[in-house]
Formats: structure tokens, C-alpha cells, sequence
């Protein structure tokens, strides 16, 4: 079990600087503070969300009230919730992947600068950009 969660810690530290990088690599400068407002407020609304959903799980997988101690539950039985939970994230951790990988697209933009700051044809034929 040690292994997967080494895997998951890592994974969590590795992968919101760079997911945040490619989502703010669309937004204006000029609107940056607002994008990254945005991005920090989904992402603790999805941690939120994440926590109680994965929870809700484990109270499933693991029959009965994780604090009910008539239930007769031994160690084996939180292990194997706890597995089956493992299990969840990964296959959302790789459909998140998989879906990153659908919406995050390299823009490229005429004469370089950010998305949504590109050449119109008035300031192509001036050889200035529109701001």
C-alpha cells in the first residue's frame, strides 16, 4: 500500500504547477489575477467534492459505519476499502489525463504573444498589433 501512496503524493505535488501554467497560458496578462482566481476556486471546489465523494465510497466498500464498533470489522476490512478507493482515483486520475490531453491545445498565435492578442488583418497590412 506504501507504493501507492508515494505514487499519489507525488503526483500531487508534481501536477497542479504545471496544470495551472497550461490553464493560465490562455488567458491575458491583463486578466491573469482573475483567471488564476477562477482556477484555485474550482480546484478547492473539486477537492472538496473529491474528499466527500471518495469518502462516501469508502463507507460503501466498507459496509457500515467506519466507527461502529459492534460491526465486527477487522483491519483487513479498511484495507480493502481503502484498496478499492485506490483504485477509484486512479481511473479518475487517468480520465482527467486523458481529458487534458482532448482540451489543451497549444495555441498558436500570428506574430507570437498570447491567445486573444493576435494580428487582426488592419494591423497585419500597419504591421502593429491590436491590444
Amino acid at each position: 500500500m506504501a507504493p501507492s501512496l508515494l505514487v499519489g503524493g507525488v503526483g500531487q505535488g508534481l501536477v497542479p504547477a504545471p496544470l495551472l501554467g497550461a490553464v493560465l497560458a490562455s488567458v491575458r496578462p491583463g486578466q491573469a489575477g482573475a483567471g488564476s482566481g477562477i482556477v484555485l476556486t474550482v480546484n478547492q471546489l473539486a477537492s472538496s467534492l473529491g474528499v466527500a465523494v471518495v469518502g462516501a465510497v469508502f463507507v460503501v466498500l466498507l459496509g457500515a459505519d467506519p466507527q461502529d464498533s459492534s460491526a465486527g470489522r477487522t483491519p483487513g476490512d479498511f484495507t480493502s476499502a481503502l484498496s478499492g478507493c485506490s483504485w477509484l482515483l486512479l481511473a479518475l486520475a487517468l480520465a482527467t489525463g486523458v481529458l487534458l490531453r482532448l482540451l489543451v491545445r497549444t495555441t498558436r498565435v500570428p506574430g507570437g504573444g498570447h491567445p486573444g492578442e493576435g494580428v487582426s488583418e488592419r494591423d497585419d497590412e500597419r504591421g502593429g498589433r491590436n491590444g
